[in-house]
């Protein structure tokens, strides 16, 4: 019998998302998060895969990963979480995300960090007006 607190149903699609998540956070191995959880990797691992865990662990997961609890859960976006705002177009792009080899999610995270950066560097035409 599954105790109260416990998402003891097993969900892919959830896991799919803490996949993403942690990719996303650029937390992209196993050890980090479980040390920074005190858990096992092989109950991280059972997570990923969508295997049941506890409530409480799924609060931690979300509050380390920066994503509300609902969209860990449920896959909804949470109204409070600004982050999670855009809702079923930024679920689809997290999950594609998550199919894609480690090697190329480290490209892709190089890349959008470079845009960003070059982004904020190079000034737009209104603020070169007004220097």
């Amino acid at each position: 019998m599954a105790k109260l607190n416990d998402l003891s149903l097993t969900d892919n699609a959830r896991g799919l998302r803490l996949s993403a998540a942690m990719a996303a956070s650029g937390l992209m191995y196993n050890c980090q998060v479980c040390y920074d959880l005190g858990v096992t990797e092989s109950s991280l691992s059972r997570w990923r895969s969508g295997g049941p865990m506890s409530v409480s662990m799924a609060v931690k997961l979300a509050h380390l990963l920066g994503v509300s609890v609902d969209w860990l859960i449920t896959g909804r976006a949470g109204t409070s979480d600004a982050r999670q705002s855009s809702g079923r177009q930024e679920n689809e792009i997290a999950m594609l995300f998550s199919t894609v080899s480690p090697s190329d999610r480290q490209l892709i995270l190089e890349l959008s960090s470079a845009l960003l950066q070059q982004q904020t560097s190079v000034p737009d035409d209104a603020a070169l007006a007004v220097m």
